[in-house]
């Protein structure tokens, strides 16, 4: 066993317990891991200990009593560990029990299930996670909105106005105009709506007949109908998500989903009606059919695109008889598409490459082998069928361990490891037993590998799904249809981490209502929660489920062709041309017909150097991708020219991954950059870094297409230019990546003030209700009533001062105030220091706050993600002495556009930005006093250090409270 400092693990989870709930009239249960995220209750007692259940015998632990004196406070936990006893001391719930940061706990019982639970801490984590889920939501449809407003060629767009009268306007939110603006605006951006899957219909183009008549008209304007209502439901989500008192309609039944999404019943609408003239609802006609469609196309495939696969297993299995063929077709539908090797508890990807390679050594930048059956699979002759061979390796892996006793020891074996050496032991311990009962199969079907795959007919199998099994993969829940249009907006890094989180959500929701129906306490949620409600109270657990499997259909992809040359053009100006050749759009286009866009890359007669260079190494990129969805050309280059910007990204790579230590910097990866640039001078890291630096900053296209000693030219001769190519390969990667990771960290930094200005609105509401505010009082949004909750707690503190008595001398005084604090201990929301402080900072703030809205204007600027929009504006001007943070950046720039506002009042601020270039921190502090209600949320938003754990002041910090912690102990 590691010793403690290695230790990453609590003692309670090694001993295998996962919480510990209070419940009911003050009782407590332990619960343990059961399979997945499954919980099962072990142990239950009352608060006292004195009926104390004591031993779970299938996990052989044992609670002994229930300490509450003393350093050691809670229930003593004694169980055994890898053959040795442990014992755990785990927080005894009833201590705290009904007591939240902010007090909050049972007005939000009320709103979620009608009433409070005193004396229970199940129900409000539920709560928590759902809550969560609202979160999430309104982050990804802030970042959708965004996306597609940004791929609008300009902000500028022309209409009809109800005179006739052609009007031009510069309007950035495409979602919050009306249809007329709408469908002018959706006509700029028809290249990119292939970006968005299938959630947009891409317009035919005009067809017209010998009187000049738009014959397809029809099919236009319904294409463009599609569109807007497509808009309309993210501007619906975006509502619900952004604004408490709407979110129920996302966790309500059905019909009021339905219902909120829908737009109003204008013209636009009436004019879809079905067969029998009855009006189509908008959500019927968009979600609910995309989403059937891309089932039934799942469905459909799954047997062509499976047929090797299945024919291969076939043999493996020996099956002979038509009804094995279907069992076997069964098993890996469900493995393959409903993903039920997800939540084994064991990661299977890893238990393959242990069986089949043993321990993977890297030495002096070298990979290699040791131990395993070690096929050669690796070897680039299987390139085109590896994933085959994995796929069918995989399966028949989950075949054999999913229900056996081998894999209930395994999990419950790798909970109590406690470091990363005991965790490879046991991987490689299972990796044995399994490979003795799989090898009979395996090992004949690896030897038939010699450069080619079994070669099968392409003939169907011959099969149908069983329908039965089909439906499966059909949910019947609203949000699960309305999550799979979502899915069209973003990237498979963005899907995975979104359904990867909801899946999480759910099981927890299940898990903690599995385990109050197992007490005897059904859950019943309030109507406005009512996704959760159904006769067996399993609904949680099974949109988990069905979230798994949309994680397939959520990567199908519409065609991107449309936007080819489009692209070419980001790609272009993403990289830097001069100003005259962009900005003469005809010229521009010639070059690019006669330059980029000839040529077929599979023809090789054909084959035009510049466009697959392009194509190839920026468009295909994934990073090119994202920031074409998040910023504009130009934004890129004017990042990619401030010095200060790309030195700090390529810092931060150095340290990527490191400890706390300010000190713990790598360079490994630094200095493959440096040598695959071509770059051969000695130096330190920081001279490695300033040299890459320079190089980034002064690239542009010009330097290898426009020139005239041109490297991306078939005529140059092959072995130099392919050495050059090669190294503007790394270049412009490197350059795409660090663009990306700059982007993506303000993207990021903004989605805490997001979250921050959600939870804020969230919380007011709640408080109105609890303290019984008048309906017109604490208007949200109302200029007095921005400060108000910080404002009441720091008066709630005031009326808990101690007031010195004039009657008693000094002495007694002292003695009094002591005795005060003693019965006050805990009772404050701030230290006195910090009442000051506040105070002060929303005296400042209603200084701005005279004649604008400074919070009002912060909270907008985060939902529309405004850093960015004017990013490219900005970003020259920042110039910090030593950049420390993305924090830094986002701030200068959000200051910057906050001076674009005459209606506040910002005294000398406009005059520092100028002159230090970097944003003003006192300022910070009072443009979010109103959060500051929530301290730790309000130090966290505003203090460089704790806002960015891993930026250098942050790590500096976490070194300080380290060597603050050992002095301590000394």
């Amino acid at each position: 066993m590691s010793n403690n400092n290695n230790q990453k693990k609590t003692n309670a989870k090694r001993l295998g317990i996962k919480s510990v709930l209070l419940y009911g009239d003050a009782q407590i249960a332990i619960t343990a891991f059961g399979k997945g995220n499954d919980a099962r209750v072990a142990i239950k007692t009352d608060t006292t200990g004195s009926n104390l259940e004591q031993k779970d015998e299938e996990r052989n632990i044992t609670a002994r009593k229930i300490l509450s004196e003393g350093k050691k406070r809670g229930i003593d936990i004694l169980g055994t560990v890898e053959g040795k006893p442990l014992e755990a001391i785990i927080a005894n719930p009833a201590e705290r029990a009904g007591e939240d940061y902010l007090k909050l706990k049972s007005q939000l019982e009320i709103e979620f299930f009608g009433r409070e639970f005193p004396k229970d801490n199940i129900r409000i984590q539920i709560i928590y996670n759902i809550l969560d889920i609202q979160k999430i939501l309104g982050l990804y449809v802030t970042d959708i909105i965004y996306a597609v407003n940004n791929l609008r060629p300009n902000w500028k767009i022309k209409y009809k106005n109800d005179k006739g009268v052609e009007v031009t306007e510069e309007e950035p939110d495409i979602v919050g105009l009306g249809h007329k603006k709408q469908k002018a605006a959706l006509q700029k951006m028809i290249s990119y709506l292939g970006f968005f899957g299938e959630a947009f219909v891409i317009p035919p183009k005009e067809k017209k007949n010998k009187k000049d008549l738009v014959t397809n008209s029809d099919k236009i304007e319904s294409a463009f109908n599609h569109n807007i209502r497509a808009l309309g439901i993210l501007g619906a989500v975006r509502q619900c998500t952004a604004h408490f008192k709407d979110s129920v309609a996302i966790f309500s039944s059905g019909e009021k989903l339905w219902k909120k999404l829908n737009i109003k019943k204008d013209v636009l609408v009436s004019r879809t009606y079905d067969t029998k003239g009855k009006p189509i609802d908008v959500l019927e006609t968009i979600v609910d059919n995309l989403y059937r469609k891309r089932i039934d196309a799942i469905n459909k495939d799954f047997l062509d695109h499976s047929k090797i696969n299945l024919r291969i297993l076939f043999k493996i299995l020996n099956a002979t008889h038509k009804e094995e063929d279907e069992h076997i077709i069964e098993e890996y539908f469900r493995f393959n598409i409903l993903k039920e090797g997800k939540n084994l508890g064991v990661n299977m990807k890893h238990l393959r490459e242990v069986m089949l390679f043993g321990k993977r050594i890297e030495e002096n930048g070298v990979i290699r082998y040791e131990g395993g059956y070690q096929p050669e699979i690796k070897d680039t002759m299987h390139d085109s069928y590896r994933s085959k061979i994995y796929a069918i390796t995989d399966f028949l892996l989950f075949r054999e361990v999913k229900d056996s006793a081998e894999l209930i020891k395994m999990v419950s074996a790798l909970r109590e490891t406690s470091d990363e050496a005991g965790k490879e032991t046991l991987y490689q311990n299972f990796a044995d037993a399994v490979w003795e009962k799989t090898k009979s199969l395996l090992v004949p079907f690896y030897k038939k590998f010699n450069g080619t795959f079994p070669a099968f007919d392409s003939e169907p199998l011959g099969y149908e799904l069983d329908n039965e099994v089909s439906k499966l993969t059909r949910s019947n829940v609203p949000f699960v249809k309305l999550l799979s249009l979502l899915c069209n907006f973003l990237d498979g890094k963005e899907i995975n981490e979104l359904l990867s989180a909801y899946i999480n959500k759910f099981e927890n929701i299940q898990s903690f209502i599995d385990t109050l129906k197992e007490l005897g306490k059904p859950v019943k949620f309030t109507d406005g929660y009512g996704l959760f409600n159904d006769n067996d109270c399993k609904r949680a657990g099974r949109i988990a489920q069905e979230l798994r499997f949309l994680v397939s259909i959520g990567k199908m992809k519409g065609d991107m062709s449309d936007a080819k040359r489009e692209l070419y053009k980001a790609a272009i100006k993403t990289l830097g041309c001069e100003d005259e050749f962009v900005k003469d759009n005809e010229t521009f286009n010639k070059w690019l017909e006669a330059n980029v866009l000839t040529g077929d890359k599979s023809k090789s007669k054909d084959i035009n150097p510049f466009r697959n260079f392009i194509a190839g190494n920026v468009i295909e990129s994934n990073r090119f991708q994202y920031l074409v969805r998040y910023t504009k050309p130009e934004t890129v280059r004017a990042l990619m020219q401030n010095k200060t910007i790309v030195r700090y990204v390529l810092s931060r790579i150095a340290m990527a991954g490191k400890s706390h230590d300010p000190n713990s910097i790598h360079s490994e990866q630094i200095d493959k950059y440096y040598k695959n640039l071509g770059l051969t001078e000695n130096a330190d890291l920081q001279g490695k870094i300033d040299a890459l630096t320079n190089k980034l900053a002064g690239f542009s296209f010009n330097t290898f297409v426009n020139s005239k000693d041109k490297i991306i030219d078939a005529s140059r001769n092959p072995g130099r230019k392919n050495v050059e190519i090669q190294q503007l390969k790394g270049l412009v990667g490197l350059y795409l990546t660090v663009a990306f990771i700059a982007v993506k960290n303000l993207v990021k930094t903004n989605a805490r003030y997001y979250i921050a200005f959600a939870a804020f609105e969230r919380d007011h509401e709640m408080f109105k209700q609890k303290l019984n505010i008048p309906k017109d009082g604490w208007k949200f949004g109302n200029y007095d009533n921005n400060f108000a909750l910080t404002e009441y707690f720091l008066d709630k503190d005031d009326e808990k001062r101690y007031i010195p008595n004039p009657n008693l001398s000094d002495t007694e005084n002292k003695k009094a105030l002591f005795k005060f604090l003693d019965t006050r201990a805990g009772k404050w929301h701030y230290t006195k220091k910090w009442n000051e402080i506040l105070r002060k900072n929303i005296a400042e703030a209603k200084d701005v706050h005279s004649t604008g809205w400074l919070l009002t204007q912060c909270r907008n600027h985060a939902e529309h993600l405004n850093v960015l929009t004017k990013l490219d504006q900005y970003v020259a001007e920042f110039a910090p002495s030593k950049m420390t943070s993305y924090f830094q950046l986002y701030h200068f720039v959000l200051q910057k556009i906050l001076c674009e506002d005459k209606s506040l009042q910002l005294g000398d601020l406009p005059e520092k930005l100028n002159q230090y270039h970097s944003p003003c921190e006192n300022f910070i502090k009072y443009a979010y006093v109103s959060l500051a209600y929530n301290l730790p949320r309000y130090k966290n938003l505003t203090t460089e250090a704790l806002f960015d754990e891993d930026s250098e002041s942050g790590k500096e910090l976490a070194a300080k409270w380290k060597q603050k912690d050992e002095e301590k102990k000394k």
